[in-house]
């Protein structure tokens, strides 16, 4: 339930008619092409390449990031980003996200 306790219904809770919902499949992740389209209707994309400071860098926070991929996505694909942060609360996703940046990191070592 939404309102005055606060939270979403889990699916514990159920729908209010007496019926269990599924827990969903994912925790909020966006799709790869939908992030895309959400850099471009935020105009962080086009202009300027490269990861350099200065003006007109873009710094991107992603409030409830989950595993990271949105932030790690922004970091790949956004020649402007001077900063991506992403805030997590729960500890299972924060770990996941920390080993994703590893990954990133590496993988940039070596290019």
């Amino acid at each position: 339930r939404l309102g005055g306790g606060g939270g979403a219904a889990t699916a514990e809770e159920g729908d209010g008619e007496g019926r269990r919902r599924p827990p969903p499949s994912t925790y909020g992740e966006i799709t790869e092409l939908g992030a895309r389209q959400l850099f471009s209707y935020m105009g962080m994309t086009g202009g300027g390449g490269g990861h350099s400071g200065g003006d007109g860098g873009i710094a991107f926070f992603d409030l409830g990031s989950g595993a990271g991929r949105l932030v790690c996505q922004a970091y790949m694909e956004v020649g402007r980003l001077v900063e991506a942060v992403g805030v997590e609360l729960a500890p299972s996703r924060h770990a996941a996200a920390v080993r994703a940046w590893g990954t990133i990191e590496d993988r940039a070592g070596e290019v």
